[in-house]
Order: structure tokens, then sequence, then C-alpha cells
């Protein structure tokens, strides 16, 4: 299956260590590159076992299309026909905007999510989405409307840490671990989240917030920052949210957060005296109907920690897809209407609104849709209501590694290639290295087919052969190199798998950015749009991670689930035995969209008005009563963190 040992990198996470891949009876070993210049040899508790996913006998295998009598297998030749013919017969009959490609996490990003966009463009469709429809994008916006970029640290040169809602210890290993050896040499960490998690436990004072309050407790850092004297930085923006925090006692920010006085003079002192500081900020923070102001918030109070970061891109100088930019007029995708910040922003369109489209036929109808890597039964809010858009589809089309919750949905699914059999460039530019990396196939079978060659093989069918006019995923990647400055040859040959390149002129933001984008901010669009509040309400958090998976993934691999516990909810103790709750107990979540019903267990690791329960579990899956009934204004984002919810002990008879 394999002979040698041979450079790669890994594509679990978006940390992208270095892999020295080997064989052996069992398959495939994978152990940490030492000549990775980034990771040095380090790989996390997934990569370790990724040969349990690799050689899972619940992999896609062949393609399969839905019958009145069952599953009928396929060649991927009839696949592939079937695919196009369907996809062309709507486009002629309903229009090429009926047809939505959407892309997911589990076939990565960069390389694919430039491919599967332009094939959409070059199809006619304006209705190109992805995974940032409900991941990161939120993130990236909050940061930019404060004028600056969301950038990996120089630990060489912070003198302080916040790790602010994010859990790098179970989301981004290799961080956690440069931050745990910076910890070691008297960096100073602030954690700040309502749980108790390792990331915390690492840090020398944890501000236990109440959840959805983010954004006032950084007005209250800026407020003080003010006060203290620190230099703020020029511009209409900060001028305006002087203004703004001057009329505003600390107190009033303060109060909101459920923070103590004392532990927050602490913090200011330890920052304040620590410049410059970095955030570490989750993804989390975005994911409630004012999350995006919340992150702005944030990324103020990073530019006054931080004033003289560098605001840079680095970015390689690969060769643009043939044709790319020039694509025929097209309507308004999808979101456009609802949030058209985020479509201008992302340039693709809001997924989290199909479901009118597709159910109501407004804006237009939508009849198919191509999902690549993606899983929205599982990780998008309102599981029912997304299970009813999927079905409401006259075709549904999955390309993926498993027989997925949404894949079961499908009338063709199509078996997909993970990063062993592959070949794919990565970017380091985006996380401030000039290293052009290569992900090679190590293994001399594959399971399923390359993401290029779903694409290229797509594309002759539907016509668009001069838009993707290669045979191999080599043949693309030598043209996407040239004049890059790295030759295919050189990623081949590097013991490190990556290659250093002279990166594009250096991108700066443009200070006036969030004024003429977004000009109303402040205060009044960081409170949540609660109703009420009972006795029995608290603050459900259902993001919280586990470093055995990568969001939805890997939980039907035994090597990786028997070790999890099932789905349970967290509840503080004190809170417990109000309800008469002991750990083992059945409980009822309620939310305004409905109910579910999951075990409890006491625990002391969250405040006594949370809950706390994983995302993406497939017998209780929390996101069945997640919400999208508030949407953020300016990314659509859903309600999944600090959602309010009522709870009630079953009794058992």
């Amino acid at each position: 299956m394999i002979r040698g040992c041979f450079p790669t990198l890994c594509r679990i996470c978006g940390e992208n260590c270095g892999l020295l891949v080997t064989g052996h009876s069992g398959g495939v070993r994978l152990e940490g590159n030492p000549d990775h210049p980034i990771s040095r040899g380090y790989i996390c508790f997934k990569a370790k076992r990724y040969n349990t996913v690799h050689s899972s006998p619940d992999r896609l295998t062949r393609p399969l299309l839905r019958t009145k009598a069952g599953w009928k297998p396929l060649s991927h030749d009839e696949a592939m026909d079937v695919l196009a013919s369907r996809l062309l017969r709507h486009r002629s009959m309903d229009g090429a905007e009926s047809v939505v490609f959407y892309t997911g996490e589990a076939l990565k990003h960069q390389e694919n999510k430039a491919l599967f966009r332009h094939l959409a463009f070059s199809f006619g469709t304006p209705n190109f989405m992805s995974v940032s429809s409900v991941c990161h994008a939120a993130l990236d916006m909050g940061y930019q409307l404060a004028g600056i970029r969301l950038e990996e640290p120089d630990l060489n040169t912070v003198r302080a840490v916040v790790i602010w809602g994010a859990n790098p210890f179970a989301t981004h290993p290799l961080l956690f671990r440069r931050l745990r050896n910076a910890s070691a040499k008297g960096t100073p960490i602030i954690g700040i989240d309502p749980l108790i998690t390792p990331s915390t436990r690492l840090s020398d004072l944890h501000l236990q917030i109440r959840p959805g309050t983010d954004g006032f407790l950084a007005l209250a850092f800026l407020s003080r920052a003010i006060e203290s004297g620190i230099e703020m930085p020029q511009g209409n923006t900060f001028l305006s949210m002087g203004d703004l925090l001057r009329h505003r006692s600390i107190d009033t920010w303060l109060s909101k957060t459920g923070v103590e006085s004392r532990r927050f003079d602490e913090a200011c002192d330890l920052l304040f005296r620590n410049l410059p500081v970095w955030i570490c900020p989750g993804v989390g923070l975005e994911l409630n109907p004012c999350g995006v102001e919340t992150i702005r918030a944030i990324a103020w109070l990073q530019r006054v920690l931080n004033s003289n970061r560098p605001r840079r891109r680095l970015e390689a100088r690969l060769r643009a897809l043939p044709g790319s930019g020039i694509y025929s007029e097209m309507p308004h995708p999808i979101g456009k209407r609802e949030t058209p910040h985020f479509v201008a922003f992302k340039g693709e369109g809001q997924a989290l609104f199909l479901k009118n489209a597709v159910l109501n036929s407004d804006p237009y109808p939508v009849k198919a849709m191509v999902i690549a890597g993606g899983n929205p039964m599982r990780t998008f809010p309102d599981t029912g209501s997304q299970k009813r858009m999927l079905e409401g589809l006259s075709f549904l089309a999955v390309f993926d590694l498993f027989m997925t919750q949404t894949a079961q949905l499908a009338h063709l699914i199509l078996p997909a290639a993970d990063f062993l059999e592959t070949m794919e460039l990565h970017d380091y530019g985006p996380s401030g290295h000039s290293l052009l990396g290569l992900v090679r196939p190590v293994v001399t079978r594959r399971t399923g087919l390359t993401t290029e060659t779903f694409v290229f093989e797509l594309a002759k069918r539907l016509g668009l052969q001069d838009r993707f006019p290669w045979n191999s995923d080599e043949e693309a990647i030598e043209e996407r190199l040239e004049g890059s400055g790295v030759r295919l040859e050189e990623l081949l040959a590097s013991s490190a798998a990556v290659v250093r390149y002279e990166s594009t002129a250096p991108s700066v933001l443009d200070r006036s950015f969030p004024n003429r984008i977004v000009p109303s901010w402040g205060p009044s669009r960081m409170d949540l749009p609660i109703d009420s509040w009972q006795d029995n309400s608290f603050w459900l958090s259902s993001g919280n991670r586990s470093i055995r998976f990568q969001h939805s993934q890997f939980r039907n691999i035994p090597e990786f689930a028997t070790r999890s516990a099932e789905s349970v909810l967290l509840i503080h103790p004190k809170a417990a035995d109000k309800l008469g709750i002991r750990s083992g107990n059945r409980v009822c979540m309620h939310t305004a969209i409905g109910s579910l019903v999951v075990k409890a267990r006491r625990s002391k690791c969250l405040r006594e008005d949370s809950l706390c329960m994983i995302h993406g579990e497939a017998e209780v899956n929390v996101n069945a009563i997640t919400r999208m009934d508030h949407p953020d204004p300016l990314s659509g984002y859903p309600w999944m963190r600090a959602l309010p919810v009522r709870l009630d002990l079953i009794r058992e008879t």
C-alpha cells in the first residue's frame, strides 16, 4: 500500500502540521515531521490515530444512486454522468441560480474552495456557499471592521496573552503547546470564559464571564484604558468610540458581565503593565445575535493593547484559475437580501437562508445542491428546519468520505479521497508564514475521487473544460505555481513538504474601513434579544469542543468515540440541587423552537447560571434546538451560544 517514508501535511485542522507517513502491517503510520519549520515534529491526538479514519470500514467506496428499491451502486463515470445531467437539466428548466454548490470542512479549504467557487460561477450560478456561513467569517468581519486583521501571534514579542472564549487545548493543540511554553517562561495569561477548561487552567487569572456579555467586558477594558492614559490608535473610529465610552461608567459595562470589580481590576493591572498583548479569540464568540459587534469591540481592544502589530497579509503568487473573474451576469446569491455585508465580505452566498428559496421559491427557486465535505444536518442550527430544506430539494448530491446524516438524504453519493490520497497546495501565508506546502498522495490506492478530479471531470461534462483544462492534479498544480517562484519538483523534494516563497506586496488595511461600511455600532447592538427570564432558565453553550473530534468529524470512528463520554448536559451542582437533578437523570431543555431530552451531569467547571453541551452528536444533537430566528444582522450567524433555555427534570415513573 505504501513504500518508504513520505513527508506531507496534516489536513485535519487549520494548523496543518508536518507529517511523516510510513507503511506498516496495519496500514499507515503518521508521525510528526521534525523538519517542518512550524510544527517541528509535533502532531496531536487525532493525527496520531488518523490511520483508523483512513482505513475505516465505514469509508464510502462506490458511488450510490437512490432508487425506489434502495441504493444502487454506480461506476464513477456513471455517477458523474448522472450528476452533470441533473445539474444541466435544472439550469435549463429553472435557471443556473437554482443550483447551489456548498463546501464544508471535511475536504478542507484554500484550493478546494477556490475550485468549487470557480466551478459554480463558471456554471452560471451565484450560489457558491461554504462552511463560512456558520464558522469563522464573522470573526474576520469583526476584526476588519475594527481596522485590523486576525493574525497569528509572535509569542516572542508579546508580553501577555488573553485567551478569550477559546480552548486551543482542544481546537489548536500546537498553539496550546506554544502558549504553555510561553507561560512557563513567565508570560502572564488571562482566561475569559464561562467554563473552566484546560486552556483557562493555564491562565494566571480566569474571568468567569456571564455568557453573551463579552462585548461589554471589552468596552469596560477600553474605558479603563482611556482612564489610564493608554495611547489610543488614530482615526475617526476611535474618536467616536472614546466619546461614547466617556459618557458611560465602567460599572455600567461590568454589571452586565458577572465579573467582580476586584478581579477586573487585577486583569487591567496585569494587561496594562505588560503591553503589547495578544488576544486569542474563540470562534464561538460570533455565534449569537450580536456576534460581529462583540468581536468588533474585542478587536478594538486588541488594537489598543498592541498598537504596533503588523497589518499585513502574506500570500503566494499563484496563477489565477483560467477565466477567473470573467463570469456571465448572475442574480444576487441567496442571503444578499438578509445579510448584504456577509455576501460582500466573503463573495459568496449565506447558506443559512436557503430554506425560503428551496421551500418557497423566495427570492427565486433553488432545486439542486452539491455538498462537498459538509454535514449541515449536524452542524447547522435548527436541525428539523435543515432536514426539511434538504428534503425539499429536487436533487441533492453529496461528495464525502462517509455516509453522514446529510448524505443519507442525498439522491446521489460520490466517495471522496482523504488527504493521504490527494495532492493539494497549502499556503501558510494567512497564518503569517511565507511558506507554500504540498499535501501529497502517500498511498498507492485511492478510495475515492480527489476534489480536483471531481471538479475537472464534472467541468468537462458541463462544457467548462476551458475553465479546468487539466487531466490531473499534478498538471493543475504545476500551472498554478507558475509565477510563484516555487516549482512542484522543489515541493516534492522538500523533507518538510514546504518551500519558502517571496510574498506579494504586503496589504495594509484601510483604517477608515469600519466607518465606511458599518457606521452604526455600540452597546445597543450587544444586548441579546431575551423575551423573558424564568427561575429555571439558563444560558446554554452548545459548542464546547473535544480534542478527540474535529467539529462533527470522527464521531463514527471507534478509536475516537469509545473513549468519549456519551452526550451529556453539564450543570453546576448548586443549580442542579435547586431542581433536584442528579448525575444520570434525564432532563428536558426547552428553547423557542423545541425541546431536547438528554442526560445531566453535575460539574463545577461552569457558572451556576450556565449549561454546557457538545454539539454535533448524531443521537442527541443540541443543534435541534439552536435558533435561526435572530440572526446576526451583519453575518447572518445563528444563535448557538449564550442561548436562553429552560430546564426541567424528567421524573421517572
